[in-house]
């Protein structure tokens, strides 16, 4: 199994839930966003995306590799199996090598565009990530944003979370299911082969990605 925890974050697990009993039918549109100030110098001249994990500075693939792989992942358990239409990124940030933007366009099996637009040098935005996530469907809205869940359309509801515990959460339920599985002989969720097929949309990503 590969520990991939991001889509165990009970935000989205929630929300898998919501599709599975389909309160917004089908999903025709969905967009992702990942905007943070990140790589702009704090009061002190920090840059607070390098200050917990420094060693992205120094990678050749950093943005995509390191941190939208996950949520690349997230869309893939929502969404289905996706295919890369196109894929454009930059660097702006003299503090890294590889590249701190990143806008991909994806398609679902039906043909759904899904959209995935990331930047950590966005003036106005907090340095911590948040995901910021619509789906639009055929009978309802689902909107993540921040700590706030929202089905919108004839089943309304809204779930609030504490947002450093489901951080934690996520590891947890990644282990769980790990040792659930080892002892009822089921599946991986994230099993290599699952995995690859996200692999694939990354290197997708880079091949088309114009850097």
């Amino acid at each position: 199994m590969v520990h991939e925890n991001w889509r165990f974050r009970p935000c989205y697990r929630d929300l898998a839930g919501w599709l599975a009993e389909g309160r917004i039918g089908d999903v025709v549109q969905a967009s992702m966003t990942l905007l943070t100030s990140g790589l702009l110098p704090d009061e002190a001249g920090r840059l607070p995306a390098l200050e917990r994990q420094p060693f992205i500075a120094g990678l050749e693939r950093a943005l995509v590799m390191e941190i939208l792989i996950h949520h690349i992942d997230t869309l893939r358990f929502l969404l289905g199996e996706l295919t890369l239409v196109h894929a454009r990124l930059g660097r702006a940030s003299p503090a890294m090598r590889g590249e701190d933007r990143a806008f991909l366009s994806f398609e679902t099996a039906s043909q759904a565009p899904v959209a995935l637009l990331a930047n950590l040098s966005v003036h106005g935005r907090a340095p911590a990530q948040a995901d910021r996530l619509t789906l639009v469907g055929t009978k309802g809205t689902i909107e993540l944003e921040n700590d706030t869940l929202r089905c919108l359309g004839a089943q309304p509801a809204e779930r609030r979370y504490d947002l450093p515990a489901c951080y934690l959460a996520s590891y947890a339920a990644t282990i769980a299911h790990f040792v659930d599985s080892l002892r009822n002989g089921r599946s991986f969720e994230t099993e290599p082969a699952d995995n690859l097929r996200t692999l694939a949309l990354v290197e997708a990503a880079y091949r088309q990605g114009g850097i």
